[in-house]
């Protein structure tokens, strides 16, 4: 057989040459298509963790002070109807429901000095405002946007007439019966991501709160 002439010999060779860097390019194009899609999906799970993470952390601190209001120092040596912090106030309520914030007063364990805080949504975040200090900021704009907090008040009311040595109800005075009030909050926190709006989580929790009011007296008392 004879050798093939020279210049088609460096055609062969040139044709290999560029089959060779296409199947490079083509590989190399998909092992950058699968790095950036691992990288995106990776950003996209580090964006969803922080942000159900400081959103339950906002949720849980909300929850845990407000089962603060109320407490009264002096209530296991008074009467439990002149707390002073009893009441427990819910404004600027919200089209989607529920209330955007909650004030609420209560006596410091270590000294028993009244305290009063407040818990709002403002400018899409979620704030603290103690006495009569300004508000603080309890989550990172540069990480969540709040765009909703929902306080919903649930009452439950409990008739004690069954320890009362007489029977308080009659129909002259049907009201005398004592009466404890369990009072629930349903809580909804739900944000986004700052940095891609439409990821979006929510937390629900649910606070009840001490030293429940009540009212009415049993006969004779």
């Amino acid at each position: 057989m004879q050798p093939l002439p020279m210049h088609r010999q460096v055609g062969l060779t040139l044709v290999e040459l560029l089959i060779g860097m296409a199947l490079g390019l083509f590989v190399a194009g998909g092992a950058l298509a699968l790095f950036l899609g691992e990288l995106q999906t990776s950003r996209r799970l580090l964006l969803e963790a922080r942000l159900s993470h400081d959103l339950r952390v906002a949720a849980d601190l909300l929850a845990r002070d407000l089962r603060r209001a109320g407490h009264w120092g002096a209530s296991t040596t008074s009467n439990a109807s002149a707390n002073p912090h009893g009441v427990i106030q819910l404004d600027d309520a919200s089209s989607e429901g529920g209330f955007r914030r909650v004030q609420y007063s209560f006596d410091q364990p270590d000294n028993s000095k009244p305290l009063v805080a407040a818990f709002a949504q403002t400018d899409h975040k979620l704030t603290l405002q103690i006495g009569g200090g300004g508000r603080q900021e309890l989550t990172d704009p540069a990480v969540l946007r709040v765009t909703q907090l929902a306080i919903t008040p649930t009452d439950t009311h409990v008739s004690l007439a069954a320890l009362c040595p007489a029977a308080c109800a009659t129909p002259d005075a049907p009201h005398t019966c004592p009466t404890l009030v369990l009072r629930r909050y349903d809580i909804v926190l739900r944000a986004q991501a700052t940095a891609k709006p439409s990821l979006q989580r929510e937390v629900r929790t649910t606070v009840h709160v001490r030293n429940q009011p009540w009212s009415g007296t049993c006969p004779g008392a």
